[in-house]
């Protein structure tokens, strides 16, 4: 019997690191969401860390996410260069 094998998915965020800030329900789960970006080659944070992280995926805040305020002051630390911050649609 041959099984049917799915050719792998392209590596397209393999180097990047990426931190979930908030809910992205209802658009994508955040299970479906961590499964696409890890089968594509990225690596997931649970801190947001600059010296590690390369992107932020911006979802609505349920109580633990950063407040815009905070962002804007990450913002302005590093001048917009080293932390790319994205929305769930992104």
């Amino acid at each position: 019997m041959r099984y049917l094998t799915q050719p792998p998915a392209k590596q397209i965020f393999r180097g990047l690191c990426f931190y979930i800030n908030g809910s992205t329900m209802p658009l994508i789960s955040d299970h479906k969401l961590k499964y696409v970006l890890h089968a594509h080659g990225a690596s997931q944070s649970i801190a947001l860390g600059r010296r590690t992280v390369t992107h932020v995926i911006l979802g609505t805040t349920c109580g633990g996410g950063l407040a815009g305020s905070k962002i804007q002051k990450e913002i302005a630390k590093t001048r917009g260069n080293a932390v790319k911050y994205v929305s769930v649609e992104w």
